[in-house]
């Protein structure tokens, strides 16, 4: 169960954060408690609709690219989302080498995997869909995309 300090409490936390606090915690009233729940509860159904905005926000991003994209990724993977280059840290359907991956990954606000490979298929193509619009299809040079796929 949460509980909320006493005002003397509070008062030392805030004045003194690396004193012993004076005051124990006192339970929150059952009103208190009933209360937060539901805040709590609404602020998780708030944040579930965010995410689902989000992921079609993303999606529809990530479609005004959708032919380009496919282009890419067969001329790079196949098509595969599990693609993994022998001869360089290239990985994933576009082919990213890791230090590109990481980069464009954090740019597209989707850090959080060393390599392609390891991300989702929708932030595979999110970041890809953010390195079309920003850099163009250039990166893709080696493969030939740049201009099979303009």
């Amino acid at each position: 169960m949460k509980r909320h300090l006493t005002a003397l409490a509070l008062a030392t936390a805030v004045l003194a954060p690396s004193a012993p606090a004076l005051a124990q915690e006192a339970p929150a009233p059952p009103e208190v408690a009933t209360a937060e729940a539901e805040v709590a509860a609404y602020l998780e159904h708030l944040w579930a609709e965010r995410q689902a905005v989000q992921a079609f926000l993303e999606g529809l991003y990530v479609d005004r690219f959708r032919s380009v994209l496919d282009c890419i990724a067969a001329r790079e993977s196949g098509g595969s989302y599990a693609a993994v280059n022998r001869r360089s840290s290239a990985s994933g359907r576009y082919q990213f080498l890791d230090s590109t991956w990481r980069t464009m990954s954090a740019r597209a606000g989707r850090p959080g995997w060393a390599r392609a490979v390891h991300a989702p298929p929708e932030v595979q193509d999110l970041v890809a869909a953010y390195t079309v619009d920003t850099l163009g299809i250039g990166p893709w040079r080696a493969s030939g995309a740049h201009r099979a796929c303009a």
